[in-house]
């Protein structure tokens, strides 16, 4: 799954946000989040206590955007002891792990198809005379397929402690 950017102002928390994020979102402004976590002084108890009610409902966390900037992991960390009332509107994007995991896996199928190609043209080098070409070719895909079938072993783990036995 591609985010694509766009270069925005620089802002207090980042200079990039998103075009348009996949998934659902929860927004909570300032007032909201003073009352819903009165002891919470930084943005660092904001974050943890928007990820407890997110994992409460069974959603992971996928992004954070605070007073309309989207937040990388780095940022988080950067201006976690951000007072709280600096904070003018927080949106959470969460999604159900099991829909992030279908969703990796249709991402699969064009992997596949690239090792495809690359499968072809390995075969055509090979009828050319090319037999380095050819042999590099193959030797990634061979690679390619390790790392493959390596994404599904995980995919499985994941999908069984999620669902139990597939």
């Amino acid at each position: 799954m591609t985010i694509e950017f766009e270069l925005t102002p620089a802002p207090a928390f980042s200079t990039l946000t998103p075009a348009k994020s996949p998934w659902p979102e929860h927004v909570w402004t300032g007032a909201e989040l003073r009352l819903l976590f009165p002891h919470a002084k930084s943005l660092n108890d904001i974050l943890v206590g928007t990820q407890t009610l997110i994992e409460e409902q069974g959603e992971v966390v996928c992004e954070y955007s605070v007073n309309g900037i989207t937040l990388s992991e780095a940022e988080e960390a950067r201006f976690a002891a951000t007072s709280i009332n600096e904070i003018e509107t927080i949106c959470v994007r969460s999604e159900k792990p099991l829909k992030l995991l279908d969703d990796s896996i249709e991402g699969c199928s064009q992997y596949i198809e690239k090792i495809m190609e690359t499968l072809e043209r390995a075969s055509n080098l090979f009828r050319m005379g090319d037999v380095k070409g050819a042999h590099e070719c193959h030797r990634k895909c061979i690679e390619a397929a390790e790392v493959f079938v390596e994404m599904i072993t995980h995919y499985k783990i994941a999908y069984q402690t999620l669902k139990g036995g597939l």
